[in-house]
């Protein structure tokens, strides 16, 4: 057996070369404690291991990194290794239950697999519930499927045979309309749950009963009472897509918003009862960005009916009044201020080639681009025929998008 102190020993005076790893037979950290022990790291986790070590209880050492005792029938201790007492996995500290959990009332353990098996049949084991299980009791528990998976379909409740005289998993569903009703079905499963662990599992009737409303109480919990839209916000999401973003819906009206409004699956969040069980519709959906009300603002003035020249001004004072919104969306390593910029992002938005030399000879409005015999551009350095074609075509989509 190892021994703490001695453990803590080897860490503190030779922990820069791993030696008390090699101690714990871990070799692995202990060759890797030799190849970095040049640069005095090993050296100073070593004295955090010293520390660990010494603060560390001999149970916590002993559980971690030796055998434990048991007793046999006759009290007499015998040392064995630290395994499951269902399926015999090794306990180490990645197996082994949080908080002391998982021991029986005859010495044994049990794995976290198998913990949470056991606590699926009965949710106040995982608590340190008072009742008594030993390690015969919960094999004979263990052996038999008592659980559905989670991961397992549910296609109809004949194939799971989730019935119970007139009561089946859709009659119990049927009146989970609100949130607040899944608390409810809850509570009805943990008291069918308590009275088929009453009768010492062996009534058939609380056994059926209690598998039915323990599934029941899993799909209620993933039934969608609201959705939340949440789009991808840009410069060029439109206003009437800001005015109903982050906004909420009850699923009765979800299909009609969504066609209204429109959004991938992606954008449509939905929250379920999981969701809402212990918290309010307020506190789980999805806030609105700190540049939201900016970023409304600049639709309101780019969708309006003013001059351009006006709107550009008007996006200036926007980008002054909340420098965060402009660093979101505008280039700040420029001259240029955010009513250029987006001007020029209008126009390449259309495919105007060479935006900034043409800006610059006096372009800054599509009136200025349609009013323009196309023969004119062609004098400009640098559009080319290929250029002039381009220009001509996103002159056109101009005059379609654009009224004069």
């Amino acid at each position: 057996m190892k021994n703490r102190e001695t453990t803590a020993i080897l860490a503190l005076f030779f922990g820069g070369l791993g030696v008390h790893r090699f101690y714990l037979n871990q070799p692995a950290l202990g060759v890797f404690y030799l190849l970095f022990c040049w640069t005095l790291i090993p050296s100073f986790l070593g004295l955090i291991d010293f520390i660990v070590f010494l603060s560390m209880s001999r149970k916590m050492f002993d559980l971690k990194y030796n055998l434990m005792m048991n007793m046999r029938s006759d009290m007499s201790p015998v040392i064995v290794p630290i395994h499951c007492a269902n399926c015999n996995t090794k306990l180490t500290f990645m197996t082994t239950p949080n908080f002391g959990e998982g021991k029986l009332s005859d010495g044994g353990r049990l794995c976290r697999e198998c913990l949470l098996k056991i606590v699926r049949i009965d949710a106040d084991f995982g608590m340190n519930s008072k009742k008594q299980y030993d390690t015969l009791k919960i094999k004979e528990l263990l052996s038999k499927p008592k659980v559905v998976k989670e991961s397992t379909p549910i296609s109809s409740t004949k194939t799971l045979n989730l019935q119970q005289g007139d009561v089946t998993l859709k009659s119990i569903l049927a009146p989970i309309n609100k949130p607040e009703d899944i608390k409810k079905l809850e509570r009805e499963s943990d008291r069918y749950s308590d009275k088929y662990a009453d009768s010492n599992y062996k009534n058939a009737k609380y056994k059926k009963l209690s598998k039915l409303y323990e599934e029941a109480f899993r799909q209620a919990c993933d039934i969608v009472f609201y959705y939340q839209f949440v789009p991808d916000l840009d410069l060029d999401t439109p206003k009437h897509i800001m005015d109903f973003a982050f906004k909420t819906v009850e699923k009765s009206e979800y299909s009609i918003k969504r066609r209204k409004v429109g959004g991938t699956d992606r954008e449509w969040n939905e929250i379920t009862g999981d969701d809402l069980y212990d918290s309010k519709l307020s506190e789980v959906v999805e806030e609105p960005p700190f540049y939201y009300d900016s970023l409304l603002k600049f639709r309101q003035i780019v969708e309006s009916d003013i001059s351009f020249e006006e709107k550009k001004n008007s996006i200036n004072d926007l980008a002054k009044s909340d420098r965060s919104f402009f660093d979101e969306f505008f280039e700040r390593d420029t001259k240029e201020s955010a009513g250029e910029q987006w001007i020029k992002i209008f126009f390449r938005s259309f495919g105007i080639p060479l935006v900034d030399r043409l800006y610059d000879l006096g372009y800054d409005s599509p009136m200025k681009f349609m009013e323009t015999d196309i023969e004119s551009f062609k004098d400009i350095n640098g559009l080319g025929p290929q250029k002039i074609e381009q220009l001509q075509v996103a002159i056109q989509k101009m005059k379609k998008n654009i009224s004069c």
